[in-house]
């Protein structure tokens, strides 16, 4: 078995090295998306994409960041950028507090998880993401 729940040490080691994996591609890779990705490009791919809407500032979406961008999903992800509390991805996408996950598929959003207030997201909620997949 080549995957990480084998062997996590072992996994970790031959990405490092470079070898190729399926698996190593959505474990690593996070694209980090502003306002300017989301206009027409984002929104118009095909397939599905799983964005937690994340800001520098916000201690619990730091946490969650960090759990989130080792979990492995069947799909790409990324990180919506809102750092900047005049983005405009606040209004886009109607957030009021972050972290924020949604699923888009085909351009569309089909699955939100807004975080809680003083809590954030966490394991739970990648759970949740991954049953909506």
């Amino acid at each position: 078995m080549e995957g990480m729940a084998a062997d996590p040490a072992r996994w970790l080691k031959r990405v490092a090295e470079g070898a190729p994996s399926n698996q190593a591609r959505h474990y690593l890779r996070m694209e980090r998306l502003t306002a300017a990705d989301f206009e027409g490009t984002t929104l118009s791919r095909d397939g599905t994409l799983a964005v937690t809407f994340s800001a520098k500032w916000c201690p619990y979406c730091r946490d969650f960041m960090a759990e989130f961008k080792k979990t492995e999903l069947s799909v790409e992800k990324a990180m919506g950028d809102v750092t900047d509390e005049g983005s405009a991805l606040w209004d886009d996408f109607d957030l009021n507090v972050v972290p924020t996950m949604v699923l888009f598929r085909d351009g569309k959003t089909v699955w939100r998880r807004d975080g809680i207030r003083q809590v954030g997201l966490n394991g739970a909620d990648i759970d949740a993401l991954r049953a909506a997949l």
